[in-house]
């Protein structure tokens, strides 16, 4: 662990615990981690030749930083209406392990049905947002990339609403926010569709962007088995690189997850509007995946289908090219006791006509010619 990581641990420990002796016994901590490695089977091998994940790259080799990260949680209850909570996450770069907060709020009790966060939260926007990097909260080693790679940020600064109630036999959450980000990244879209000369990277870079005026609404009714939801998202966002102000960015999300005796299902879509030059960044997409697995004891394999398809977006150099990809994968997830899984998966991914899809390098630009490549991940997740 870093210096940085260790003082951001005692410095959540700290603002948790202050105060008298009483306090610091309010405080709970757990946390989650996974290990894997993964293999991107390319004809041409390096760490420029690889695949855009929702949170990270995965180069076109053998590699064990894509899924490797950890997270403490730490809970507080300050009085009877006030509770603190806060994550320190952190994960792998090219030359050390990098902590940061990723959520830090305060939760004040309104009534028993309706809570006021004000601080840092994740962006409701699909079934898995609030624990996306809890490998053990799902089958697959990371989430169907063709949906959850639509997000354009992961987190807000602002105020949520959070209201839940019973209906019966289900449980109900309407979650309604307000926020902003002036501190974000991403990788331009239009460059990762411009296809290069064969064998060579092209320009692909970085650029910065800030979201403001966010707002959104997340609605969920589940079940002991069945779990639907709805969501809306909208922002205002700049991106000085491409002369993008105040550009609106609309993602629109729907989803349900089954857990009926030995069946799995889970299932996604969204839809993505961009206006003027922020479409340069982020096109008008849409996309969709299925699961379907079955149980055998401490035994799940699965297979899941995605696509990444365009959105109608406008034709022209004002606008962005969107990302087109299908994939299929196949895996299993074997229980290895309480808090504790391991997980394979082979996954095939076709980038769509003209598109390099979520590869960072077109397979199809390559001196070897093919139109896939195929990935093979082992992880093991733990909660703790």
């Amino acid at each position: 662990m870093t210096k940085r990581f260790m003082l951001g641990v005692v410095g959540v420990v700290l603002l948790c615990g202050a105060g008298t002796a009483s306090a610091v016994e309010n405080v709970k901590i757990n946390g989650y981690a996974s290990f894997g490695a993964t293999y991107l089977d390319m004809p041409e091998k390096g760490k420029e030749h690889g695949l855009q994940a929702w949170d990270s790259f995965i180069p076109g080799k053998f590699s064990t930083d894509p899924d490797i990260r950890a997270a403490l949680q730490f809970a507080a209850k300050i009085n009877e209406k006030l509770d603190f909570n806060a994550q320190l996450f952190g994960r792998p770069t090219e030359d050390e392990f990098k902590a940061h907060l990723d959520w830090v709020y305060l939760s004040y009790h309104l009534t028993p049905q309706v809570d006021v966060r004000v601080g840092r939260n994740k962006t409701p926007l699909f079934l898995l947002s609030d624990y996306i990097d809890v490998g053990y909260a799902y089958p697959w080693v990371r989430p169907p990339q063709e949906v959850y790679s639509s997000s354009i940020i992961e987190s807000l600064n602002g105020v949520e609403i959070y209201y839940k109630n019973k209906f019966g036999g289900w449980r109900g959450i309407a979650q309604v926010y307000f926020g902003s980000n002036a501190d974000e990244t991403t990788v331009p879209q239009e460059q990762l569709t411009s296809l290069p000369t064969p064998g060579t990277l092209g320009d692909i870079t970085p650029t910065e962007f800030s979201v403001y005026g966010a707002k959104g609404v997340n609605l969920s009714l589940s079940s002991d088995i069945l779990t639907l939801r709805a969501g809306y998202f909208n922002a205002e966002v700049d991106a000085e690189d491409f002369s993008a102000v105040t550009d609106n960015v609309t993602l629109v999300t729907a989803g349900a997850s089954l857990n009926w005796n030995n069946l799995v299902v889970y299932t996604e879509l969204f839809q993505r509007d961009s206006e003027a030059n922020i479409n340069r960044l982020f096109p008008n997409q849409k996309g969709h995946y299925a699961t379907f697995g079955y149980r055998f004891g401490k035994i799940l394999p699965y297979v899941t289908t995605a696509k990444l398809s365009d959105n109608g977006n406008p034709v022209g150099a004002d606008y962005g090219t969107p990302l087109t990809q299908k994939s299929t994968a196949f895996g299993v997830r074997f229980e290895m006791g309480d808090g504790a899984d391991l997980k394979f998966e082979v996954q095939n991914i076709k980038p769509g006509e003209g598109s390099r899809g979520l590869f960072v390098t077109d397979p199809r630009t390559m001196t070897e010619p093919q139109n896939d490549a195929n990935l093979y991940s082992i992880v093991m997740d733990v909660v703790f």
